[in-house]
């Protein structure tokens, strides 16, 4: 089954898990903010980044195990443009959901250099 570049075409309650699940190994991938400002941030409760998905490809094969393949778009926010000249990032991610439906099998590549 091919999705129609929309990742609202996936079950909500899948994914919340998957986007999780990308954002945790994209996040490993970015760079960091100066100490200070991390620290501001995780005492907010925010972060520096904004994700924006598109679902490439959704193949179900028949099995209630689907694979997807998700592009992410990741940008800095403008307040935080001062501290880190790359303010924009995209990565090609395969997911695969396990039988362990909380842990997808996740791949992530970084696909474009950043934006400056």
């Amino acid at each position: 089954m091919k999705a129609q570049n929309n990742i609202s075409d996936v079950p909500s309650k899948d994914l919340d898990v998957i986007k999780y699940s990308i954002k945790k190994k994209v996040s490993q991938q970015l760079p960091y903010l100066p100490d200070i400002i991390e620290e501001m941030l995780f005492m907010q409760g925010r972060i520096a980044w904004n994700y924006y998905w598109t679902l490439l490809d959704l193949s179900t094969d028949g099995s209630a195990r689907p694979k997807m393949k998700i592009e992410v778009t990741v940008k800095l926010k403008k307040e935080f443009h001062q501290f880190c000249s790359d303010v924009q990032h995209v990565f090609s991610c395969s997911v695969q959901v396990t039988e362990d439906f909380y842990h997808p099998r996740v791949i992530v590549k970084k696909k474009s250099s950043p934006k400056k």
